[in-house]
């Protein structure tokens, strides 16, 4: 199911959610799971169910926070989205890197670059290698920063990551190209 959504297949990741549900009906991480697949397929309303399940056994479980973070920053909701990543991130600061991710789309948004800077290169620092939103806020900032090189190093990162990114690809394309080594 993992596999699945992190190829963005949440079509296919569902039934697997499911059966795992059927088999243990408040696994926490099969709900937030279900919630991320739904989300990932617009169905943000029928997201908000497994989510608020999960929190009303666990009000501080910090992927169901953070999850619904995502939800209230999709539906443009920056300021309910920020709180709960913070809450997210004042149960899981150190080990989960989505709270720092939503916290630096949030401020990407808002044009707080400085504070979306950072939230992004602590998400990179905790789990580099999946996700991809991460590094693609940073390189939109490395790229208002002048600092291409950077910028070209993330989005190849981020394609790394997840080539089904079409706007990594996109953002990649759009920079010049690299300098050509004198000699």
């Amino acid at each position: 199911a993992w596999e699945a959504a992190n190829r963005n297949d949440h079509g296919s990741a569902l039934p697997h959610l499911e059966h795992i549900l059927a088999h243990a009906p408040d696994d926490a991480l099969a709900l937030v799971g279900k919630a991320n697949s739904l989300a990932g397929l617009g169905r943000f309303d029928e997201a908000q169910v497994p989510l608020q399940r999960v929190l009303r056994r666990d009000p501080s479980n910090p992927y169901a926070l953070a999850e619904i973070g995502v939800l209230e920053y999709n539906r443009g909701d920056l300021d309910a989205a920020e709180a709960r990543f913070r809450a997210a991130l004042a149960q899981e600061p150190e080990r989960y890197s989505c709270p720092h991710e939503g916290l630096g789309l949030v401020f990407l948004r808002q044009g707080r670059l400085p504070e979306a800077e950072v939230a992004f290169e602590r998400a990179i620092a905790i789990n580099p290698r999946i996700e991809y939103k991460k590094f693609n806020g940073l390189a939109k900032i490395r790229i208002k920063q002048g600092r291409l090189e950077d910028a070209r190093r993330l989005l190849e990162t981020s394609i790394k990551n997840y080539p089904q990114d079409p706007e990594a690809a996109s953002l990649l394309e759009a920079l010049p190209p690299p300098p050509v080594p004198a000699g």
